[in-house]
């Protein structure tokens, strides 16, 4: 059964720590590099419950899904250390997604989620 948690981030806000019934997770950054039409996303995320896992990243823009993928998980011994959860040392993620044409300019609602599996 696959269950979703999101992070919603106004890109002129500031980015929140989030908690939810099924996970935990923090949207750390979010930067646009408009010369390569990318946006970059990084922080973690983590299912409370073990034996679940992270399986997909979902980043929309102005109600638009951009990415809905794999997510590239990295180490993060800090949240291990925050949390006291070892099963969380792999919750790190950080992406580079292509920004489609016609996404227009300007401050626009960005919400990343995740799935767990």
């Amino acid at each position: 059964m696959l269950r979703a948690f999101a992070f919603l981030l106004c890109l002129i806000g500031a980015l929140p720590a989030i908690a939810a019934s099924s996970g935990s997770g923090v949207l750390e950054a979010a930067r646009l590099i408009p010369e390569q039409r990318q946006l970059m996303v990084a922080g973690w995320a983590a299912p409370e419950r073990p034996g679940l896992f992270v399986t997909n990243l979902i980043v929309r823009i102005g109600g638009d899904t951009i990415y809905r993928g794999r997510m590239l998980h990295a180490e993060r011994p800090d949240v291990v250390r925050a949390t006291g959860r070892l099963d969380w040392r792999d919750s790190g993620f950080s992406m580079l997604i292509a920004l489609p044409p016609g996404t227009s300019a300007g401050p626009q609602p960005l919400a990343v989620s995740v799935r767990l599996g």
